[in-house]
């Protein structure tokens, strides 16, 4: 009796160990294809993305002309410039 338990205490960690290495490898060959087909997920994913954005031609003139008029507006420009018109058509 005390040989067998004397066995199973000296084979213990290194049993437990390779059980533990059995599994991780069972799990890492089950998944191995989706792991590896991962990076050429993501880059069609970028690559659908990009063509996304690319085609959508981007109208940035009345963006600007409101940016432009919302700064005027936001120094005062625009009451000096409606002051500068009025001056003008006075004379």
């Amino acid at each position: 009796m005390k040989r067998i338990k004397d066995f199973i205490h000296d084979t213990n960690d290194i049993l437990l160990a390779v059980i533990i290495v059995l599994i991780a490898a069972g799990v890492i060959f089950w998944r191995l294809r989706i792991i590896l087909e991962y990076p050429e997920r993501v880059a069609r994913e970028n690559m659908h993305a990009s063509e996304v954005t690319t085609e959508e031609p981007a109208d940035t003139s009345e963006a600007e002309d409101t940016d432009a008029a919302e700064e005027a507006e936001d120094t005062g420009e625009a009451d000096e410039a409606v002051d500068a018109e009025e001056a003008a058509d006075q004379e």
